[in-house]
């Protein structure tokens, strides 16, 4: 069974597309909620490409025990069914290590990333520490609430100060979320990546043992008369 071509982008940016599009308030959700599942259903689909070779590993176990049992011997597969599954071995391995170098380029390409996150972790802290110096909370506006001119205007001033501390307040809470939300982007992509280069790994261990055991029954088809 031959392993199919995966593209490593695909379940990852279908969920980042959904996230971007998304307003602000929703991103983080959907990267915690559909990217949970992206990974998940990614992890299920290389378990179960491995478990099918680990079953196919059996079967030659079983093909190494029958050649000490004169009995079952017939029971070997032959050369020709030896030699194709080694050839559909070899294009398993070729598809796992182009699908890990897709994934090993990937999260090269997404480590400088990492100055983007740094960059506005670092604008949200000015962004509080700006708030919190030029835009003081007001005394309260209701014992300022004489008809005197001066009183007005001290009262109308408070009112701007308010009005500039709300808007302050939620340029804060923006950038907090945006921060939050290129956080977690970084983390999924990095797992995904991640994910896809140790299962081909895995699933290359498996193969290396099967190839060794193919080439044990090759050597008894050959010594045997």
């Amino acid at each position: 069974m031959d392993c199919p071509a995966v593209d490593i982008h695909q379940a990852l940016l279908e969920v980042t597309q959904r996230a971007e599009n998304a307003p602000l308030e929703d991103r983080l959700g959907i990267l915690h909620q559909d990217g949970a599942v992206a990974l998940n259903a990614a992890k299920a689909m290389y378990c179960q490409q491995a478990s099918i070779l680990e079953d196919n590993e059996r079967s030659l176990d079983t093909a190494l025990v029958c050649t000490t049992v004169p009995d079952l011997m017939f029971q070997v597969p032959t050369l020709a069914c030896l030699e194709e599954r080694s050839q559909d071995l070899q294009n398993q391995r070729q598809q796992n290590n182009h699908n890990k170098n897709l994934a090993t380029e990937y999260l090269s390409n997404i480590k400088p990333f990492e100055l983007v996150i740094a960059a506005e972790e670092k604008a949200l802290v000015q962004l509080i520490k700006s708030r919190d110096a030029v835009l003081q909370p007001p005394t309260d506006v209701a014992s300022h609430n004489s008809a005197t001119p001066v009183a007005r205007r001290t009262r109308r001033s408070l009112l701007q100060l308010q009005t500039g501390l709300d808007e302050a307040n939620a340029k804060v809470d923006d950038k907090t979320m945006y921060v939050a939300y290129i956080q977690e982007r970084y983390l999924f992509d990095t797992r995904y990546g991640v994910v896809v280069a140790e299962c081909a790994t895995d699933r290359n261990s498996i193969i290396d043992r099967m190839m060794i055991k193919i080439e044990k029954l090759r050597s008894w088809h050959l010594a045997t008369p």
